[in-house]
């Protein structure tokens, strides 16, 4: 097993204990956590609740109820980063687990800012610099992540999103960095 999976492994312990302090919100089908770098900011991932490699391994109410909280993270995205006004243009999702191999889905902000091609392309197209430590989430980033709490709890709390059902959000602002 690699550094990046045990880290996986490690931090997916660490939510299922309570103790991630990354963690936004817990919807009914997992955790929603803000990215440990905020290259593309806004940058958040939905880790399942129930254990599968690959989304085809959830029942299909299962299959639907994750990607249901994945459009809801990745609304709550849009909505903040919108508001930014750092030249926002759209959110992109991925469901990956190629590398880890447990099932999550990642919702990045994409901006006008991007240079091209990378702005047209994956995420991936940056290659490693999106890491850099210059992008590590630390306390400048708790207004973002305020903004996005408060902006799942709203959407939960709105009539067209009760079909999540279930879906809470973890109580008080958590310190991160």
């Amino acid at each position: 097993m690699d550094d990046v999976v045990e880290w996986c492994n490690a931090q997916l312990a660490r939510t299922r204990e309570g103790k991630n302090p990354r963690v936004i919100a817990e919807l009914k089908s997992g955790w929603v956590v803000i990215g440990e770098t905020q290259f593309l900011p806004g940058y958040c991932l939905l880790l399942s609740r129930e254990p599968a490699a690959a989304l085809a391994e959830l029942a299909l109410e299962a299959q639907t109820r994750f990607l249901a909280d994945l459009a809801l993270t990745g609304q709550a995205v849009h909505n903040v980063c919108g508001r930014l006004g750092d030249r926002f243009l759209r959110v992109n999702y991925e469901v990956l687990g190629n590398r880890w191999n447990y099932l999550h889905g990642h919702v990045y902000a994409r901006y006008a800012w991007e240079p091209l091609p990378e702005r047209l392309g994956s995420i991936h197209a940056y290659g490693p610099r999106r890491n850099d430590n210059e992008h590590r989430l630390d306390g400048r980033h708790q207004p973002l992540i305020s903004a996005l709490r408060a902006e799942l709890r709203s959407l939960v709390g709105s009539s067209s999103h009760r079909a999540v059902g279930g879906a809470k959000l973890v109580a008080g602002d958590q310190a991160v960095g």
